[in-house]
């Protein structure tokens, strides 16, 4: 899995890639960087992308028994597109 998830991630655009490297590095992105990423997005877009390391630190993905990564809810979802929910997106 861990093999697949780092090629999958290395098939995106390249501002989610510096995305996924960042929150590996940390544990959230603050309004700072969520700005930023927003730069990367738009330069992206218009093939001015910085030249920015995107690789994926070896084993990020490795399998790690006493860990267990889950996304649970969204909330707050503002400027994507027209998903604007009232009460937070559950994944269950």
């Amino acid at each position: 899995m861990a093999s697949s998830t780092t090629e999958w991630l290395s098939q995106r655009p390249k501002w989610l890639q510096v995305a996924a490297k960042r929150l590996l590095e940390s544990i959230e992105l603050d309004d700072t960087a969520i700005s930023e990423l927003a730069v990367l997005c738009q330069q992206e877009t218009n093939n001015e992308f910085p030249d920015i390391d995107c690789n994926i630190p070896a084993g990020a993905f490795d399998v790690n028994d006493s860990e267990e990564i889950r996304l649970c809810s969204i909330s707050d979802v503002a400027g994507i597109n027209k998903l604007a929910p009232r009460t937070p997106l559950d994944f269950g």
